[in-house]
């Protein structure tokens, strides 16, 4: 087995269930894991090359490869297939590159946009493509545990699309819905009411201070 770790912005960028995906398609037993450094990827030795290859000509678009460095993996594997493992502590104490928050992306406007989406004028609706990471991060590994989304309990829809490796919020540790996420709050009012209610005031002139 050999150890692949990956240096730059790889993590917050949607690389854990990137690497997890291409074992599965190419049938690869190991794991992949966050430390506070790097992302850590553990595969077959002879599977290596093919593995980065195909790993260098997929890349997510907002992932950035700076350094890669392999080494050999002598400890045994108690499991036959690939997984995404519990982040670790880099022995070093070294810190990972931290992505900038971004943008909404098309797709989750879109959702935003649709009455009969879960996320129907759900401000915060994010996936691997766009939202907060920066301002979340408390600290490194890029956790959900680490971030100002601890309190939120993903509710059992989140919890399903955070484990569906088909779905484009597998293992994103940025999302939420109304029903488990973060909550609008403008004077009285909450959520879509807060935002009517804030959207009066600047039409009538009135200055609005965000906190968050």
């Amino acid at each position: 087995m050999n150890q692949i770790t990956l240096f730059g912005v790889v993590q917050g960028v949607g690389m854990r269930p990137f690497v997890y995906t291409l074992a599965q398609k190419l049938e690869l037993v190991g794991f992949t894991r966050n430390t506070q450094a790097a992302l850590e990827i553990i595969l077959p030795a002879h599977k290596t090359e093919s593995f980065l290859n195909a790993l260098k000509k997929e890349l997510p678009p907002l992932a950035l490869v700076e350094k890669i460095i392999i080494s050999p993996y002598d400890k045994a594997l108690h499991f036959n297939d690939f997984r995404i493992l519990e982040s670790k502590n880099h022995p070093l104490n070294l810190l990972s590159q931290i992505p900038k928050d971004l943008g909404v992306c098309k797709d989750c406007l879109h959702e935003i946009r649709d009455k009969n989406s879960p996320y129907f004028h759900y401000a915060f609706n994010s996936c691997a493509k766009c939202g907060a990471r920066y301002s979340l991060l408390n600290a490194l590994p890029y956790d959900r545990e680490n971030s100002a989304l601890k309190p939120f309990k993903l509710c059992e829809f989140c919890a399903s699309t955070y484990q569906d490796p088909t779905n484009k919020r597998f293992h994103i540790q940025g999302i939420s819905c109304k029903k488990c996420g973060i909550v609008l709050n403008y004077k009285r009012f909450k959520n879509d009411d807060a935002l009517l209610e804030c959207a009066k005031d600047i039409q009538k002139g009135k200055i609005i201070a965000l906190k968050g």
